[in-house]
């Protein structure tokens, strides 16, 4: 589990472009080390960030709504893995009925694990 951010920024408000940007170097050798299969992640600024670093459009990523729950299969380097975008937690917290949306993409996660058995059986959140 990582976060694009590597501290919390105060009053929890969302990043800014400079901080995502300094800890980008981070995040990219994670996943490097790592070679997650799937990378799931949760709320706007992980799957905005992880999807520009593979080539989407920013435009075209930066609505969480309407991203959630697809799979986009990405090369972030030399790693070819799968990112599926969902709600982060904490929206559950304040719209309850994101809850089973959330799980639902989750089960999305165990399928695709189930049925690419190669590699090794890292998930990664972010």
């Amino acid at each position: 589990m990582t976060n694009v951010v590597k501290c919390r920024p105060p009053n929890n408000r969302d990043p800014e472009p400079d901080e995502i940007e300094a800890c980008k170097p981070y995040l990219v050798t994670q996943i490097l080390m790592i070679k997650p299969r799937v990378i799931v992640c949760l709320g706007r600024h992980s799957a905005r960030e992880v999807l520009t670093m593979a080539g989407y459009p920013e435009k075209a990523v930066s609505n969480i709504s309407s991203i959630r729950g697809k799979v986009f299969n990405v090369r972030l380097g030399d790693v070819n893995v799968k990112v599926l975008p969902t709600y982060h937690p904490a929206a559950a917290l304040y719209n309850p009925r994101l809850r089973s949306i959330i799980e639902d993409d989750l089960r999305k996660v165990r399928a695709i694990l189930d049925e690419d058995k190669g590699g090794g059986d890292i998930l990664s959140y972010l």
